[in-house]
């Protein structure tokens, strides 16, 4: 008697984490010179299923990909002087390719992305005074502003929201909203909040400079540079512009 062959093994069909029309998006990122396909692809494989964000599944959506995910920001958080200003972004076309972290574009690049971004995004902008920063704290400062940004841009509470950061500054009714660490850099939508703030507050400063050419704030924009030091002690602190609850503006005014 011939001997039976064995019977072949089902076919074990390879199932690839990411859906066919998330492949096609991550090729358009492709051509237009995404730097973080790595980061797509693992994300795809945790992208939240059960969280604020919902059972949409793949790193495309958690990135904020042509979608109307709302992207917030900050600036200034460190500065001696000025204020603190919290941007929040949402998409309302193609964003511009090549987004990134605000603080890795030359001035050249930030003010031409920054005009591209007006005629696809949609901002809020939440300012928030020295005064205030002083009276609040930073903390609250933040939260603060991030109010201000929100409201002025007209977000609904149950909008989905991503932040730059570790700490949560949203106000609770908003109960769609994640943090992200290095979402500036990662996610787009946030890289547009990041430009506009950065670009706006520079140009407030560079206003302010205007009127206080001795510190030269259209350099350093407020930050404790060795420029800004030697103004500081030459020609004192001015009101209501530099954060008397800092440190080293503390220790300059005597407090």
């Amino acid at each position: 008697m011939g001997q039976t062959e064995p019977a072949a093994s089902p076919r074990r069909e390879a199932k690839f984490p990411v859906s066919s029309s998330t492949i096609w998006q991550i090729f358009d990122l492709i051509r237009e010179g995404e730097t973080h396909l790595h980061r797509i692809l693992r994300d795809s494989w945790w992208a939240p299923r059960s969280s604020a964000f919902g059972r949409r599944g793949g790193a495309l959506f958690f990135l904020g990909y042509n979608l109307k995910m709302i992207g917030v920001d900050e600036v200034g958080r460190g500065c001696w002087a000025g204020p603190l200003l919290v941007v929040a972004a949402q998409s309302a076309g193609k964003l511009p390719p090549g987004l990134k972290d605000s603080k890795l574009l030359s001035r050249h690049q930030r003010e031409t992305v920054y005009g591209l971004l007006y005629t696809v995004c949609r901002f809020g902008e939440g300012w928030v005074s020295a005064a205030e920063i002083d009276q609040h704290g930073l903390a609250k400062a933040l939260r603060l502003g991030t109010a201000r940004a929100l409201k002025n841009l007209g977000t609904q509470t149950d909008e989905e929201i991503i932040l730059d950061g570790k700490v949560n500054y949203l106000p609770a009714k908003f109960t769609a909203g994640r943090c992200l660490v290095d979402a500036d850099n990662l996610v787009p939508i946030v890289s547009a909040a990041s430009v506009h703030a950065k670009v706006t507050r520079d140009n407030f400063m560079a206003k302010l400079a205007t009127k206080h050419p001795a510190y030269n704030f259209e350099q350093h924009v407020g930050y404790g540079t060795k420029a800004h030091v030697e103004a500081i002690s030459r020609y004192g602190l001015i009101k209501y512009v530099h954060r008397l609850s800092y440190a080293p503006i503390a220790k300059a005014a005597g407090l």
